[in-house]
């Protein structure tokens, strides 16, 4: 049985009724045209199939209103507002209904009219009906930093400036794309069929947050290499790359993600013999890391007529081909083939290193036949080929009105609120780790920056004896610190040959020193802010042990202490140390000295008092706030003395 099943005309079917016109195609219009030219109502009628009376109206405009209610904003208010909705999604600050709602609530209290009930808070009825008429939709929303919303106009201009230099002339088979992504142990969630009545559905599927780093590479002509995969792990077994991808590589990190090691790996095991089979130029752009630009890659690079372009950061999601267009459908059937895995194989347990390079392959030869087109769509769709940088810049947010011949300062005071509540955020100067190269420009001109570095060092090394040492008297008379090394002595003598070898030493020793420049000097300021918060801690700790002992002495003992503080001579106040019988004066002494805390009188030499502290930091140690107590005064063991302050120290 059908499932609309219509009666049949005849004597025993439906009656037949007249076909009414279309009110949205054009028939009105034309219909009222041929009447003013002259026609007769009736004969047009006839044609049309349009009521007599409906055309008298319509000639007399007898019911300009629309049927029904009038709606409580006005037309152009509603479309203004339907545009506004469309202007916070390229704001990247959509609404939802409660916002539309508190939004026309702000834009009637601006206007002085009170149109609702509750507060001027317009229901959700008239919110469901709003987004009906203007056939608007509501979707669920992927969430991005707020640094990945600050690409500007600028930024892309200057981004396919430097493309373009780039791009001229290189074929598309020699423009390569790479990126990594990473598979997750979850098939995901799927709809089932349930009853109305039910609103928690479960299903029993072994998951995990087990994951695997890819690397991927292709070009706009569909054409891929093979991936890599890094497993999280010290060592490699053997059963690890069975039945995995055709040509795939496998390497490890500590952590599972793609370092500066495991990066030059993919480079010089895959990406560099694909790259010597072509002819000319070659171009490989990818994402704007410090760990990619190691030294072995870049003059790789260099020898072989290859461009290393780097993206603009935090842009991936729109400029990175494999990232727009290729990774989600990959992700979409991983998702199934891990499903179909997990039911056939029955296994509860994570996911394991010997069974994924298997479901990879699985899942590459089912979307092997959409996987070369998809890649031609993401080269187009982030305008890099053909070349087109409008792919781009029609995805910045434009700065122009809320709406087209629509002049209303209370409705855009409002937009301008609005925008201003929900995308402004607090800039923070974070510091930038790792090296960072202008977007679009090749890296290997890096090569060039640091080789001139090294020059400039060889020649000023290479000077006579009598100029180095005149220059680095010249050199110490300016500001600063001295820019003249003399300590290196290098052979004058030397051939072309031996001078390229040192200025390939010293990039590559510069190039592996300056990617832990900004651990090392985060590590240091770390320890120096530790050191400063102990040493605070032992002074505050002293100054009330001082003050508890200043509280059990007897009074007599306080008393005799004082006499003995108080007794002066013309050279300052003197002591004898009872460990060595060596005086010693305040005014004269060089040596450092410790005096104890219970107001005794007596002083010892730090090297006598039995307080083992290193050597190094003696000097940077505020002796009159260390909590030291004699042998007379409480007597106890030098060494177990020594542990104790020794911790307090945290040396």
């Amino acid at each position: 049985m059908a499932r609309h099943p219509k009666r049949k005309a005849g004597k025993y079917g439906a009656r037949q009724y007249q076909t009414k016109y279309d009110p949205n195609d054009g028939t009105m219009e034309r219909a009222l045209t041929e009447i003013r030219l002259g026609k007769k109502v009736k004969d047009i009628a006839l044609k049309y199939k349009i009521p007599r009376s409906t055309l008298y109206d319509k000639i007399k405009d007898n019911h300009p209103k629309k049927v029904g209610r009038p709606t409580v904003l006005s037309h152009d208010e509603e479309k203004a507002l339907a545009s506004m909705v469309e202007l916070t999604c390229e704001w990247q600050v959509p609404m939802d209904r409660t916002d539309l709602r508190y939004f026309v609530q702000d834009y009637l209290n601006k206007k002085g009219v009170k149109l609702f009930r509750n507060e001027n808070l317009p229901s959700m009825d008239w919110t469901e009906r709003f987004i009906r008429d203007f056939k608007l939709k509501l979707r669920s929303v992927d969430n991005v930093k707020p640094n990945r919303s600050g690409l500007s106009l600028e930024d892309v201009n200057k981004f396919f400036i430097n493309l373009e230099k780039e791009l001229d002339g290189v074929p598309p088979e020699n423009i390569w794309n790479f990126d990594e992504t990473n598979f997750t142990d979850d098939p995901g969630k799927k709809k089932v069929i349930v009853s109305k009545r039910r609103r928690r559905v479960e299903r029993c599927m072994p998951h995990s947050k087990t994951s695997f780093s890819v690397m991927c590479c292709g070009n706009p002509k569909g054409e891929f290499m093979p991936p890599m995969i890094v497993y999280k792990s010290k060592c490699m077994w053997e059963n690890w790359k069975k039945h995995g991808p055709r040509g795939a590589s496998y390497t490890m990190s500590k952590n599972g993600w793609f370092e500066a090691q495991s990066f030059t790996k993919w480079f010089m095991d895959l990406a560099l013999p694909r790259l010597k089979e072509l002819t000319g130029k070659k171009v490989i752009i990818g994402d704007n890391l410090g760990c990619h630009y190691t030294a072995d890659v870049l003059i790789e690079c260099r020898r072989h007529n290859i461009a290393f372009i780097p993206l603009i950061p935090n842009t991936t999601h729109i400029s990175q081909p494999l990232d727009v267009a290729v990774f989600s459908p990959v992700k979409k059937f991983w998702r199934q083939s891990l499903e179909a895995w997990r039911r056939e194989t029955r296994i509860k347990d994570d996911l394991q290193k010997t069974c994924f390079p298997a479901i990879l392959r699985s899942t590459f030869i089912r979307i092997e036949r959409e996987l070369g087109t998809a890649l031609e769509s993401g080269f187009r769709t982030c305008g890099i080929h053909p070349l087109d940088r409008t792919k781009i810049a029609k995805k910045i947010p434009s700065r122009v009105h809320v709406v087209d011949g629509f002049d209303l300062n209370i409705f855009n005071d409002s937009v301008l609120d609005f925008l201003e509540n929900n995308r402004t955020c607090s800039v923070t100067n974070k510091q930038t780790r790792g090296k960072k190269c202008e977007p679009g420009k090749n890296a290997c001109d890096m090569l060039d920056t640091q080789a001139a570095t090294t020059t400039e060092v060889l020649e000023v090394s290479q000077q006579p004896a009598q100029t180095q040492a005149q220059a680095s008297v010249d050199d110490g008379e300016q500001p600063g610190p001295s820019n003249v090394i003399n300590d290196r002595e290098v052979d004058t003598d030397t051939d072309d040959s031996d001078v390229e070898e040192q200025l390939t030493l010293e990039l590559e020793e510069a190039l592996a020193a300056q990617s832990d420049e900004d651990e090392d000097e985060e590590y240091f300021n770390i320890e120096e802010e530790i050191d400063e918060i102990e040493i605070e801690a032992i002074e505050n700790r002293a100054a009330k042990e001082r003050e508890q002992a200043e509280e059990q002495l007897p009074t007599d003992t306080v008393e005799e202490t004082e006499e003995m503080t108080q007794e002066e001579d013309g050279d300052g106040i003197s002591w004898v140390c009872p460990g060595c019988n060596i005086g010693w004066n305040s005014d004269t002494a060089s040596e450092i000295w410790i005096v104890c805390d219970q107001k005794c009188g007596r002083a010892y030499h730090i090297h006598c008092s039995g307080l083992h502290y290193n050597i190094r930091k003696v000097n940077e140690i505020d002796w009159e706030t260390i909590p030291f107590t004699c042998d007379v005064c409480q007597p106890r063991p030098a060494q177990r003395q020594s542990q104790r302050l020794k911790q307090k120290a945290k040396k």
